[in-house]
């Protein structure tokens, strides 16, 4: 198969509902950056096809590779359980690509919206998975009492080091030999009462025993951290603002939103993160001052 060789082109997969296109396309001119052949697969189930045709030549243009969109049936997930209102339906979308995709397609990397790749991932994407579904990196919070109470609830072993979803290897060929759209549709029906972190939550017990694990910089999760030290910045690979706190909200800019901003200004949107980090600072001396005179 033409996967296995690094002189191929890398497969993306990623999903976004419309709302979030401009920030996916944020993330695919960083990955472009470091990058240099990769063709897009954009899962799909509500995005009129004015705009999502829109969006592929919009990519074909600004980031210079080929998208192809892979419609999923809107029907399919409309019932699946949602947690948090920041997250919506159309991440479940990947539980279902390796059904949808191209039949000879042995490997495909996932990148979620909020990410911003800072080098070129060819070894990790061509690495071998050693016999296992997926290639993951640890959740942040793994070792936490919070993820531990979590795995009970879910009914994933104490052993099991729960991964975060936003960067997966998938390994195509045997997903699709030791799964099916029914076995994971019957799980999310048996676990819908449980499931918190949605998608997630159905791949770790999809794939529990099954995974490989990489390395906290293909996946560097922002979630809660105050600052990130200079000596971790440079090591990381892949900067996921995972959580709630996404760098384009006024409310969440801190040092670190910079390496988002930075690749904004380089795809030429120099007004608005003018405007975004000025009203962040106001924001802040606002709360400042709030938090001072109350005392």
């Amino acid at each position: 198969m033409g996967d296995k060789s690094k002189n191929q082109q890398m497969n993306i997969l990623v999903s976004a509902d419309k709302k979030y296109l401009d920030y996916l396309m944020t993330m695919l001119f960083s990955l472009r950056k470091h990058n240099e052949e990769f063709t897009v697969y954009f899962l799909n189930k509500s995005i009129s096809e004015k705009t999502i045709q829109k969006f592929i030549h919009q990519v074909k243009k600004e980031i210079g590779c080929n998208c192809i969109e892979i419609k999923i049936d809107e029907a399919l997930c409309e019932q699946f359980p949602i947690y948090f209102k920041r997250i919506s339906l159309e991440t479940y979308l990947r539980l279902f690509a390796p059904f949808y995709l191209p039949q000879d397609m042995e490997r495909i990397l996932y990148l979620d919206v909020d990410i911003i790749v800072k080098k070129n991932l060819k070894d990790f994407y061509y690495q071998d998975f050693e016999g296992k579904s997926l290639v993951a990196i640890p959740e942040s919070l793994h070792k936490s009492s919070i993820i531990k109470e979590h795995k009970e609830k879910v009914g994933l072993s104490a052993e099991h080091k729960y991964f975060n979803a936003g960067v997966l290897i998938m390994n195509l060929d045997k997903i699709r030999q030791t799964t099916s759209s029914d076995m994971i549709l019957d799980l999310i029906n048996r676990k819908r009462d449980c499931i918190e972190y949605q998608d997630q939550d159905v791949l770790n017990l999809l794939f529990e025993k099954d995974v490989k694990y990489e390395s906290k910089y293909y996946n560097y999760q922002l979630i809660w951290r105050a600052s990130v030290s200079e000596e971790d910045f440079e090591k990381i690979q892949i900067l996921h603002y995972s959580g709630d706190e996404k760098p384009w909200k006024i409310k969440c800019i801190k040092e670190y939103s910079n390496a988002y901003w930075d690749i904004v200004k380089e795809r030429g949107r120099v007004i608005r993160p003018a405007l975004k980090l000025s009203m962040s600072k106001g924001y802040q001396a606002i709360r400042k001052c709030y938090y001072k005179i109350k005392g």
